[in-house]
């Protein structure tokens, strides 16, 4: 109405953590997110989303905006979830992952749609590279590519089972894959392309140009 866009809570709160990191599966039906486990204050204000260790992953059945607001539905404890290729098809059982931060791991569980999911399992760990300093972990959805910064973004290829060197190396956090797990982008504002182990940076603000549309 006059050009505003409207607003619908899409969770029912439950405790008094923040909400971070959503991501909307493809179909639109489900959401999942990193919720607080309690308030608190960390290094950069209160509920400090880099003190990884101190959240849970949450979903919600949000139906297309058709069941707002939605029940909020704890999983596990964990960070930065990314639905799999599969969370296209409505009906179906999706795949989520999952990061938990204290082992370094990247963990799995399949949510049917009824909202029952299945015990998370560890799908793998992330690279020596990264142990002691890494954050931001993101695996694709496809299952193949982990991102991640130990000081910079790099991306890890399990079926190769080595680690894409990126060219230029570059600095940034937030990293978010494409839904067809072809492009990555992170903060602030760059763009890679991903084919088959092989990488190829875009370059910085390519991102709000053409390479968007292709994800």
């Amino acid at each position: 109405e006059d050009g505003k866009v409207g607003e619908k809570k899409l969770a029912v709160k439950k405790g008094p953590g923040a909400d971070v990191w959503v991501h909307i599966s493809y179909d639109g039906v489900w959401i999942a997110w990193s919720r607080a486990i309690k308030a608190f204050k960390g290094k950069y204000g209160q509920c400090d989303y880099h003190s990884f260790q101190n959240f849970d992953i949450y979903i919600a059945k949000i139906d297309n905006g058709k069941n707002l607001p939605a029940e909020a539905i704890k999983v596990a404890h964990g960070y930065y979830p990314t639905w799999g290729v599969d969370a296209k098809y409505p009906d179906k059982s999706k795949t989520l992952y999952f990061t938990h931060y204290e082992t370094q791991a990247i963990k799995k569980t399949i949510v049917s749609p009824d909202g029952k999911f299945t015990e998370p399992e560890e799908l793998c760990k992330v690279p020596k590279q990264g142990w002691g300093t890494n954050a931001h972990i993101q695996m694709s959805p496809g299952g193949r590519y982990l991102a991640y910064r130990p000081e910079k973004i790099h991306v890890y290829d399990f079926k190769l089972n080595t680690r894409i060197n990126c060219t230029p190396p570059t600095d940034g956090c937030h990293p978010c894959w494409g839904p067809r797990s072809t492009y990555l982008i992170w903060a602030s504002n760059h763009v890679c392309r991903v084919d088959d182990g092989k990488y190829t940076y875009l370059g910085r603000n390519a991102a709000l140009g053409k390479y968007w549309y292709g994800i």
